[in-house]
């Protein structure tokens, strides 16, 4: 009966210890076992009533923190990608809240996006 090794990361431990270091904003969200389970099934089609809500709330409030404090005291960079996190939250939040005769009349009240027109070649005064 042969035994699987383990895979070694590609890369490499002390590289990886320093990249966790630099950007401690970059570690993976709180999360239990059945985060990861409820997010499988979601992302399989599979998930049940339970696992879906589990799922959504797991992204706003973990993955996406809101309703948790963005500022990092003398790490604006930190501060600005957790912003960022929390941005995607929000408009999550915001498009389950609003009505969805709203969202469709907003959706539909707007232009859609002309192509720009081509630009000519400028001509070489080179030549």
């Amino acid at each position: 009966m042969a035994v699987e090794r383990p895979r070694k990361s590609p890369i490499p431990k002390l590289r990886r210890r320093l990249t966790i270091q630099q950007h401690a904003a970059l570690d993976a969200p709180d999360h239990d076992y059945a985060d990861i389970i409820a997010l499988k099934a979601v992302a399989a089609g599979t998930a049940n009533a339970e696992q879906q809500q589990r799922f959504f709330g797991w992204l706003v409030k973990k993955a996406c923190t809101i309703g948790g404090i963005s500022f990092t005291p003398d790490k604006p960079d930190v501060g600005d990608f957790k912003e960022g996190r929390r941005f995607i939250g929000a408009w999550l939040v915001y498009f389950l809240e609003e009505s969805g005769d709203s969202l469709i009349k907003r959706f539909q009240d707007r232009k859609p996006l002309e192509p720009k027109p081509a630009r000519e070649p400028k001509d070489d005064p080179a030549n």
